[in-house]
């Protein structure tokens, strides 16, 4: 197969494979994304923390974006694929470990670590799709992205009601 040119025939199945695999680290991300904005209120009132706290926490977790850029470093330098397996790895631990978190400090140290996963997650997947994609299909296939994206920030929206059960039993 060429690069300019894929007509979905066998020729084309490590592309497809690959912009598949992209696709589903992108359902990741989309959760990985928006799982801090919306577990704010749990934790302020899991935690007793008034309004003030919670802005603060918020700031706080966005430092992970900038920490995300010397993971981007890090995945020129020693490859990204292995960084973008660390990054998914440590975002599904810091993601499950939030929950459990004994206090807000600890809480916070896993939302700088699940946003940081997120932000090189989203970068290395968009250089990966810019890299694979043939140059007639760039825009679908980042749209496609996006869509999965997407897909992974609902799941964490759909999943609130799982939380409000939760509390009722407590």
């Amino acid at each position: 197969h060429t690069r300019s040119h894929c007509d979905w025939s066998s020729d084309c199945a490590l592309p497809i494979s690959i912009f598949a695999t992209l696709c589903a680290i992108a359902v990741l991300s989309g959760f990985l994304s928006n799982a801090p904005a919306e577990t704010h209120t749990y934790a302020a009132d899991e935690f007793n923390v008034d309004q003030l706290s919670q802005g603060v926490l918020g700031a706080l977790i966005r430092i992970g974006t900038l920490l995300a850029i010397a993971c981007a470093v890090i995945a020129d330098r020693h490859g990204r694929r292995r960084v973008l397996a660390w990054a998914m790895g440590f975002g599904i631990a810091a993601s499950c470990a939030a929950a459990f978190a004994p206090s807000l400090g600890i809480f916070a140290i896993c939302l700088v670590v699940v946003r940081t996963s997120n932000a090189t997650l989203a970068a290395i997947v968009m250089v990966f799709a810019l890299e694979e994609l043939p140059a007639g299909s760039r825009a679908w296939g980042l749209s496609l992205l996006g869509m999965s994206a997407a897909l992974g920030a609902g799941f964490v929206v759909w999943a609130q009601p799982i939380a409000e059960i939760g509390r009722a039993h407590v």
